[in-house]
């Protein structure tokens, strides 16, 4: 439950940058280094429960993906720093209606997170399939956004500059 809620941490900060840039980085920094030191700790902590016969195999298959998961996402929340730093250094912006397009995308994936948390912590399935078509409507979104933003760039509405950063959104 404690990785899950820095894991959680790590995505708020990720999708909630702030206008103090290097506090923005610290913290960033710093969730993603404790989720790294959590994943060692658990590792080491969960192989010994392996070598004790204290663990199915299966459920030590599932503890590593979740492990992995979890660092992966405080990896993420750090790529988003760099990307968005990137971009105030280069004084790169989105315009209004992609960062409100962004928004709408970031909202449905922190209502993704605080579904499957609760699902994890209290055995809670009775929100999977309202996880499954987020994790869907997600992914179309995704789509649906890269499309407008090239249409964007056809229109000239957009500058070719702004391609890497949206497409890392």
């Amino acid at each position: 439950a404690e990785m899950h809620r820095v894991a959680g941490e790590a995505l708020e900060q990720a999708l909630h940058p702030q206008k103090d840039a290097a506090g923005w980085l610290a913290q960033v920094m710093d969730t993603e280094q404790l989720i790294d030191d959590m994943t060692r700790t658990y590792r080491e902590q969960h192989l010994q429960r392996m070598r004790q016969g204290n663990c199915s195999e299966e459920a030590c298959i599932l503890y590593s993906e979740l492990l992995t998961d979890f660092e992966r996402i405080g990896d993420h929340a750090e790529n988003f720093y760099e990307i968005g730093y990137e971009m105030a250094n280069k004084e790169i912006g989105f315009s209004e209606k992609a960062r409100g397009e962004i928004k709408v995308m970031s909202n449905a994936i922190l209502k993704m997170f605080e579904i499957s948390k609760d699902a994890f912590e209290h055995l809670n399935k009775s929100h999977l399939a309202e996880l499954t078509e987020l994790e869907e409507r997600v992914d179309e979104m995704k789509k649906t956004l890269t499309a407008r933003h090239f249409a964007r760039l056809a229109e000239g509405n957009c500058s070719v500059d702004h391609s890497p950063y949206f497409s890392s959104s």
